[in-house]
């Protein structure tokens, strides 16, 4: 899985450092200033995001809010033909 290979990546990327006992958010703000921590920025990175997206999905669909149906529909004309693309 994608996740654990980030997570190992990030361990070992900061194993012995101050990094290693940080959450993910802080390895990203902390690590983002220093170009010699950009794997370890870019591991964290991925994995939080990751992360986070898993968070979110749910088997209790939201119906999507009016502007936001709209500005979909304002883009592939009409909001079926929006599913219609990411369908196929």
């Amino acid at each position: 899985m994608r996740q654990v290979q980030l997570i190992e990546n990030v361990n070992r990327l900061s194993e012995g450092s101050e990094y290693e006992s940080k959450t993910l958010m802080h390895v990203i703000t902390d690590s983002a200033i220093d170009p010699n921590k950009i794997p370890l920025t870019n591991n964290a990175s991925q994995a939080w995001n990751i992360d986070f997206f898993l968070q979110t999905l749910t088997d209790d669909p939201r119906p999507l809010r009016d502007d936001v149906r709209r500005n979909i529909a304002e883009q592939f004309d009409t909001f079926e033909r929006f599913q219609e693309t990411f369908t196929q």
